[in-house]
């Protein structure tokens, strides 16, 4: 909790997304995009050794946060 982390769009590298960790248990994470004020609900998934996250969901293309 308290760590921030950033993803890009994989279609435009200038869009960055920036979000803050608010509190986590060992499968989920609670989120706070930065600037905003509410928070979401994400699972957690393991893909090639780490931690990933989809902040806006799971599609084609979607943005990952990996720690």
């Amino acid at each position: 909790p308290g760590r921030s982390y950033s993803c890009r769009s994989a279609c435009d590298h200038n869009c960055q997304w920036f979000f803050e960790v608010v509190s986590r248990t060992a499968k989920r994470l609670t989120i706070r995009q930065i600037d905003h004020t509410e928070t979401k609900v994400v699972g957690i998934s393991h893909y090639d050794g780490r931690e990933v996250c989809y902040p806006l969901g799971k599609f084609s293309m979607a943005p990952s946060l990996r720690a």
